[in-house]
């Protein structure tokens, strides 16, 4: 693994977790609640490593852990919120921009997005559906200007960005690993394993 020194890593921790019932980014499956387990992945291949949130969890969060605020200017816009607004302090850097619920993640499925770094954006694909996981993906730096018009014109999508750009389709080592854990019968399943 080599750290990549033109690329921050991102976690994804401000979203709501309406499905699980409880927020994701503190749910512990590796001895640490998995903002900091995901954090720790990221630090091997990444030269900066933040926790994105918002304004509430910010105080909740280690200090140890640098983090970066959702941007007024970007807010209520999902996980493009996230992206836009490390892009915005950032904007020489490629985002390795990987979401918390993801507990099954390995550091080899980061390493084969790197490998595969192409075009905006690279990210995990799903051929059976045909859908893109945005929340485990490489977005460059080039791909900033056309998230921040495409922001402007309410257009929120991060599926619908990675479709248009035609990002590069990673497929999964084990497709398990990058199952989104979203309900509390999923998250049990996953700690039998």
């Amino acid at each position: 693994m080599m750290q990549l020194q033109k690329t921050i890593g991102i976690v994804v921790a401000g979203g709501e977790s309406k499905r699980m019932g409880q927020d994701k980014s503190i749910m512990t499956y590796h001895l640490l609640p998995q903002q900091y387990h995901v954090y720790q992945l990221l630090q091997h291949f990444c030269a900066k490593v933040f926790i994105s949130c918002n304004e509430t969890q910010v105080k909740h969060i280690d200090t140890a852990y640098p983090t970066i605020v959702d941007a007024p200017a970007y807010q209520q816009a999902g996980p493009m919120t996230a992206l836009l607004s490390a892009f915005a302090l950032y904007p020489q850097y490629d985002i390795l921009l990987i979401g918390c619920d993801y507990p099954l993640l390995q550091p080899e499925d980061l390493q084969l997005l790197i490998d595969q770094r192409a075009n905006y954006a690279t990210a995990y694909f799903h051929p059976s559906t045909g859908f893109y996981e945005p929340l485990l993906a490489l977005y460059q730096a080039t791909a900033f200007p056309v998230l921040s018009a495409n922001y402007h014109s309410g257009e929120h999508s991060l599926q619908h960005f990675l479709k248009t750009c035609n990002a590069t389709k990673v497929s999964p080592i084990d497709p398990e690993r990058i199952a989104s854990i979203d309900t509390p019968e999923a998250a049990a399943q996953v700690r039998l394993k």
